[in-house]
């Protein structure tokens, strides 16, 4: 479940979702409830930021296998990985490489 204080569904730099995901460090799941249950917290600034940062490694870690997948000529795993990196993490700053990346394969 998405807080509609935290994501609108543009793509702003200021925008974090922050849904709980299954592969999410317990790290990021603290600042995602932090998040969602004291949007008022003088540290939920700080808390997005970090957030947006985690999500940012695990979406670089996800486009990196995808293009491993691609190089073995294995598309239909790097098609796999594309989609779920574009639909877990809309907001990767290399979000337009990976539909790019999905397209050719």
């Amino acid at each position: 479940m998405r807080n509609p204080t935290a994501y609108t569904g543009t793509t702003t730099l200021c925008d974090v979702d922050t849904s709980i995901h299954p592969n999410m460090s317990p790290t990021a799941q603290g600042a995602g409830q932090l998040i969602q249950q004291y949007p008022d917290n003088k540290l939920v600034p700080e808390a997005k930021q970090r957030l947006r940062e985690v999500q940012e490694v695990l979406a670089e870690r996800e486009f990196r296998v995808a293009r491993f997948y691609a190089s073995r000529e294995s598309f239909a795993a790097a098609i796999a990985r594309l989609r779920s990196l574009i639909d877990a993490y809309p907001l990767y700053r290399q979000a337009d490489d990976a539909l790019f990346l999905l397209g050719q394969n």
